[in-house]
């Protein structure tokens, strides 16, 4: 019997959409535990033998791309430290010097990291969150802009972050170790440690106690 896929996964973001608990209530059915027989496999992916990623994840390399002075090594890695996981639907795009995912670190669904992105240890990413390492250029008006190509700085997120729903964060920034991001926050700039941010774009709301 041939499965129509499209059909299928527009049903299951419906299910996820009227009941967030539905991929808990199937914890079996949800992560694929240890998914992968070798510690390296898919040609540069790395997953701690602990890590959990969802048979609904996306995983993708974009090997050989190169436009406006942005070149995609074909080295570049996506690592996945112990204890961490990736959810339901959530979208890892490695291009540049890859995706590193400290330990104990959640992705939740509809989430996507792409670029070179770096986090810590224990960071959760809340849903619909997009962290973008990359910027279309638009030096020009005589020239469309996607025919300008693309620029990467990359982003780094320290160990013990919370970043809630909705949250976007640019190409540039560094996430302080211990800070907290609001839901629905836009991050332009860097953030200091164990501060909380939140707003369009981003501003200190207070630090946190210790």
């Amino acid at each position: 019997m041939e499965i129509d896929k499209t059909r299928l996964k527009k049903m299951l973001r419906e299910i996820s959409k009227e009941d967030p608990e539905f991929f808990d209530e199937l914890h079996e059915d949800r992560f694929l535990k240890n998914p992968f027989p070798l510690s390296k496999v898919a040609g540069n992916l790395e997953v701690d033998p602990t890590a959990e990623i969802s048979p609904l994840a996306h995983i993708e390399f974009i090997h050989g791309w190169k436009r406006g002075g942005l070149p995609i090594s074909p080295d570049e890695k996506i690592v996945i430290g112990a204890n961490s996981s990736i959810d339901a639907f959530a979208w890892l795009r490695s291009y540049g010097d890859g995706i590193v995912l400290g330990n104990d670190c959640t992705l939740h669904q509809y989430s996507m990291i792409a670029g070179p992105v770096k986090l810590g240890n224990g960071v959760r990413i809340g849903p619909h969150t997009v962290i973008l390492a990359s910027e279309h250029v638009f030096t020009t008006r005589d020239v469309p802009i996607f025919k300008q190509g693309v620029t990467s700085k990359g982003i780094n997120i320290g160990s013990d972050v919370y970043i809630g729903s909705n949250v976007t964060i640019l190409d540039g920034v560094t996430v302080g170790e211990g800070s907290i991001l609001a839901a629905g926050t836009v991050v332009t700039k860097d953030v200091p440690p164990y501060t909380i941010m939140g707003g369009v774009p981003s501003k200190p709301i207070k630090k946190r106690e210790f």
